[in-house]
């Protein structure tokens, strides 16, 4: 073999090392990007999961809060208001008001005066 070939066997060597390196280095990016995707797709998932988790306990905490108001407005509104105990006692003839607009009428203050004078 004369210097020439030995130089051109080298140079292809080369070439063929050259071209394995860059074809493997193309294949680590390409692994890299593809390893990069799944993360990324997994990543996605995991927010999407937990956005829907916390979704629903939001919807729990909401159903719960809910629930509660409306066992305070049912204690609320079971408490006897002063028309009810009014009521209870037949004391809603004409002046008694009420939330449905009635007045006292003078007459109810006539009750409130003595009648028989002061004993002393």
């Amino acid at each position: 073999m004369q210097l020439r070939d030995i130089q051109d066997c080298i140079v292809a060597q080369l070439r063929d090392i050259q071209g394995c390196t860059v074809a493997q280095l193309r294949g680590i990016q390409d692994c890299i990007v593809v390893q990069l995707r799944d993360i990324q797709d997994c990543i996605v998932v995991q927010l999407r999961d937990t956005q829907d988790c916390i979704v629903v306990q939001l919807r729990d905490i909401q159903g719960c809060i809910v629930a509660q108001l409306r066992d305070i407005q049912d204690c609320i509104l079971r408490r006897d208001s002063s028309v009810r105990i009014a009521t209870r006692y037949g004391l809603d003839g004409p002046g008694i008001e009420s939330r449905c607009g009635r007045d006292f009428p003078h007459q109810s203050r006539l009750a409130l005066m003595l009648t028989h004078p002061p004993i002393q």
